[in-house]
């Protein structure tokens, strides 16, 4: 099984600003080059968020954007395509030591190409594959109950019944510390 991961937002200063992007992979203990497997975004400011209200670089969830990160495709021929075996973990790394210090879950999902996950948009079909929460429910809910919090990595299974293929594979975090007002932050990968 072949797979391309999508890959956007970045983290020039996270520990500032907090917020961030997947650029690496780690499957089997082996960590691959920043941009290597992973679609690259075509965002000025890489590790902005995609939201709804006052969006930034005029990129929201409705868009094409959400999938892999804003101008991702334009990557998408240079993107390295790796072979990974079905039921084998796949880890999504944050840029420049970043962290997920933002509330909320994180999910995993799977795109069959039609042909080459080079030329695929990921306008098909997604399954989702994996989602994390609330881990700790006895700790903040603003802050350390989410079990993506102060992590730098998702990791996630491909399932043991994944047909043959070559697959768009991406993550997703959601920060939710402003949804209440209509400005979740999604970063997806």
């Amino acid at each position: 099984m072949k797979f391309t991961t999508g890959t956007a937002l970045a983290a020039l200063l996270p520990s500032v600003y907090g917020h961030y992007f997947f650029d690496k992979i780690i499957v089997g203990g082996v960590e691959t080059r920043g941009g290597e497997y992973v679609r690259t975004s075509t965002k000025q400011i890489k590790y902005n968020p995609i939201k709804w209200k006052n969006p930034l670089d005029n990129s929201t969830p409705d868009l094409d954007d959400i999938r892999c990160g804003q101008g991702a495709f334009t990557s998408a021929s240079k993107t390295k395509v790796m072979e990974i075996a079905a039921g084998t973990d796949v880890t999504f790394k944050l840029a420049y030591g970043a962290r997920m210090e933002h509330p909320g879950p994180s999910s995993g999902w799977l795109s069959k190409a039609p042909g080459s996950v080079q030329e695929y948009k990921g306008d098909g079909d997604w399954a989702k594959i994996y989602e994390t929460g609330i881990c700790y429910k006895d700790r903040d809910i603003k802050t350390t109950a989410w079990c993506t919090w102060s992590k730098d990595t998702i990791t996630l299974t491909i399932p043991k019944d994944t047909p043959n293929g070559e697959y768009l594979l991406r993550v997703e975090h959601i920060g939710l510390h402003g949804a209440h007002d209509g400005q979740a932050e999604f970063y997806p990968k």
